[in-house]
């Protein structure tokens, strides 16, 4: 910096502030810091910038905090250091992100930290400081093995209750039960939560408020006396964009049916409906998030009474069979809803599929835990534009269940009737080839494809040994001199690399596909017990092939060599990822080539690793020299450097006849 001081121009142009600004937001603080100690020009330029965005989460920050009420810290980053800090340049913050409540109480005794555009509360009962955490664990008797005292264990013991630092405040808040907690932790508690609605309220230009649970968990917000303060709070915010609050106390009932509602509000989160029957409309919001169930008077009137909202989030839907047909409620013609996200159904696959699907002309995308085939069905029906299907979380979402096969297969419902679809995200998708065959596939513009797919019929291990035996000679059809059991298993396999060739042929039209993912991990044994392909509602003794032991790959799907149809997929030149997880695959040195040269954007492979599994490869079935894993994903990287190779926890990889 020096040295760049020396050679600065004394006739530089000035440029406007607001430029620097802008440069400032793409620079470390670090970086930041040295710059404003270029020289007193830099200094006034850049220093708005250092100080724009401030999270009490970074390193130096949550460093200070730990110890800025210890001894240690006397006379040097101590309390009034920090106040000082804050009088200062508050003026400059912008963006603030809490996880220390102590960022409450700086920032609202400041006189300058009234420009804020977004707060964004954390976890702020978590974070402790080393003095809080040492007072903590004595108080619970951990330092001198003593009985704990009784008064910090009893969770109906009531917290330090303080005085009200504003007149507005009165009888607004309840401590917190002293469980666990120092007084001297109480007292900040107390005082924080005060600090951080006040902070709120000097803030009129505020765009962003996120409070997360955490910060209503310092003192308790008083049912009814504390909703009019809440909610005028909130009215007050004039430029309001996005509102995120976990207390139940904030619900959309009071939001909507009192008009607190900022106009510019357009995301909401809450945690609370409220009373449905006195929501107003509301016009600008365009993204809900509900973390509670919602029954079917709730949803219908969301619908109507938020005729903007693109994305309705819901943790759980409620539908009772013996309701009407909209809970007595009329929605204006059909919502304009284009996301969907349903953690949890709680509801009938028929319900769903006729009470709720219907509603959504425009839905795009859809999140969910379950995708069964009636809803499946609805949504090719009355949804055109589908383009999107998330799995909500961890669980198989059009699977078989409990080893039954289900008489329609929601994926094919979708594939053949939904021109517009793009893509299955984090769903696991099992198909039989037969169901990949009977139609063509209408969705063209496919994008992300994970579809595990099987029944080719493909020899077994003693069948491959036999037709290993056979000579070359013989291989051609009609041959003569062949035993029947010779005869059955070359059919056979004529049969099974037809099929292959014609699933090949089915996925290389989708030349749009950026991600092809043609195998599973399975993570869950006791599950996947019962959701093997080819062995629907066979009990475990009776199963048949591979696929019928834990430790084993998927026996009966692709080999995914040149010579079985792996040539055909050479239209995906958009292809980024290639998965084949816990399949029985062939691929080799050749295959693998074959996909860097022919696949000029592929970034990622995913099956080349052995996982938790054994590493050995069964070299049974294949002709030639083995290679192993390592060996091969080191001739990748000869190839393309830079070839990643995903490692997932928990897969099936097993590599049996790998050729060379």
């Amino acid at each position: 910096m020096t040295e760049m001081q020396t050679y600065l121009p004394t006739n530089t142009p000035t440029l406007p502030p607001e430029l620097f600004l802008r440069i400032g937001c793409h620079i470390l603080s670090s970086d930041l810091f040295s710059c404003i100690q270029v020289c007193h020009h830099w200094y006034d330029l850049f220093l708005p910038a250092l100080w724009h965005t401030l999270d009490s989460n970074s390193t130096n920050w949550r460093k200070i905090l730990q110890e800025y009420d210890s001894d240690l810290s006397a006379g040097k980053h101590d309390e009034q250091w920090l106040q000082d800090i804050f009088n200062k340049h508050g003026h400059h913050i912008r963006h603030l992100r809490v996880h220390h409540q102590e960022f409450f109480r700086f920032a609202n005794l400041s006189q300058g930290c009234t420009q804020l555009l977004s707060l964004r509360v954390l976890d702020v009962e978590r974070n402790l400081t080393r003095k809080e955490i040492e007072e903590e664990l004595l108080n619970m008797g951990a330092y001198d093995g003593a009985e704990p005292r009784r008064s910090v264990w009893d969770s109906e013991q009531p917290g330090f209750k303080g005085s009200c630092l504003s007149q507005e405040l009165e009888g607004m808040f309840e401590p917190m039960f002293a469980r666990f907690r120092s007084l001297n932790q109480q007292e900040r508690n107390w005082y924080a939560a005060q600090h951080l609605w006040l902070l709120i309220a000097k803030n009129p230009g505020l765009m962003v408020l996120h409070l997360h649970g955490t910060a209503f968990s310092l003192a308790l917000p008083v049912p009814r006396a504390s909703e009019e303060l809440f909610y005028n709070t909130f009215a007050g915010l004039c430029h309001l964009v996005d509102l995120k609050c976990y207390s139940f106390h904030i619900n959309v009932n009071g939001l909507l049916g009192k008009d607190c509602a900022p106009p510019s509000l357009r995301r909401l989160e809450l945690e609370a409906v409220g009373d449905p029957e006195l929501w107003t409309t509301f016009l600008g919001l365009e993204h809900l998030t509900l973390l509670v169930g919602v029954g079917d008077l709730e949803l219908f009137l969301l619908l109507k009474h938020l005729p903007s909202l693109d994305t309705l989030a819901l943790s759980l839907v409620k539908i009772h069979e013996g309701s009407e047909q909209d809970g007595g409620v009329t929605v204006r013609g059909q919502s304009r809803l284009r996301r969907l996200e349903i953690r949890r159904t709680g509801v009938e696959d028929s319900l769903l599929a006729q009470r709720v699907i219907p509603l959504l002309p425009h839905l795009t995308s859809i999140m969910i835990d379950h995708l069964y085939p009636l809803t499946a069905l609805a949504l090719s029906a009355h949804c055109p534009n589908l383009e999107r299907i998330e799995q909500g979380h961890e669980a198989y979402t059009v699977l078989p269940q409990r080893g039954i096969r289900p008489a329609v297969n929601s994926l094919n419902v979708l594939l053949q009737t939904s021109t517009k679809f793009k893509a299955f995200i984090d769903v696991k998708v099992q198909i039989e080839v037969e169901d990949v065959l009977q139609q063509r596939w209408a969705s063209r513009d496919l994008e992300i494809l994970p579809c595990q797919i099987s029944g080719f019929g493909r020899l077994t291990i003693e069948e491959s040994a036999i037709f290993d035996t056979i000579p070359e000679s013989k291989l051609r059809p009609g041959c003569l001199l062949l035993t029947e059991e010779e005869h059955r298993v070359m059919e056979k396999q004529r049969h099974s690399r037809e099929l292959q060739e014609q699933v090949c042929n089915r996925l290389g039209e989708l030349t749009q596909l950026k991600e092809l993912d043609l195998g599973y991990r399975f993570e869950n044994i006791d599950f996947q017990a019962a959701q093997y392909i080819g062995n629907y509602g066979q009990p475990i003794h009776r199963r048949e092939g591979l696929n019928a032991r834990y430790s084993g790959p998927i026996h009966d799907t692709l080999e995914l060599t040149l010579d079985s149809g792996l040539r055909l997929l050479a239209g995906l030149k958009s292809l980024e990822i290639i998965g084949f997880e816990g399949m029985d695959h062939r691929i080799g040195k050749e295959e693998l080539k074959w996909m860097v040269e022919t696949w000029p954007k592929l970034r990622m492979i995913r099956g080349l690793d052995a996982g938790r599994w054994s590493p050995e490869i069964d070299i049974e079935g294949r002709k030639g020299r083995r290679s192993g894993t390592a060996e091969l994903k080191e001739y990748v990287r000869e190839l393309k450097p830079g070839m990643l190779f995903a490692v997932r926890p928990y897969t099936l990889h097993h590599f049996r006849g790998i050729n060379a």
